[in-house]
């Protein structure tokens, strides 16, 4: 079953933002908690760090039924930013897919009917 729209779309619609927002937007939302405090810091010593986060967002933006996250996800995992970076893979300097998980559920999953 789809949605109307993609990921993106929904996301954007129900937040209230614009679709050039949403991956900035979703990315707070998705950070571990230690990475949100450091995010500047490592934003300001290296401007791609974040680049594995915001490929994998895109490509969950562009979503439209909820059984196709776990390819995004193998892709988030085998990112060439991912694979060997002590830092996102050992300290979690990184978004959380449990946590864009929840979120593409939420909004994906169409909700049963009430009777």
């Amino acid at each position: 079953m789809t949605t109307k729209g993609d990921f993106r779309q929904v996301y954007c619609a129900h937040h209230g933002i614009k679709p050039d927002e949403y991956a900035d937007h979703l990315l707070k939302r998705a950070l571990y908690t230690h990475a949100r405090v450091l995010k500047i810091l490592i934003w300001l010593t290296n401007r791609n760090f974040f680049r594995a986060d915001y490929d994998f967002l895109h490509e969950v933006g562009d979503l439209r039924r909820y059984r196709d996250f776990e390819q995004a996800v193998e892709g988030f995992i085998y990112h060439p930013w991912n694979t060997g970076n002590f830092f996102r893979s050992r300290l979690l300097l990184r978004i959380s897919t449990t946590r864009v998980r929840k979120l593409v559920r939420k909004h994906l999953v169409p909700k049963p009917n009430s009777l």
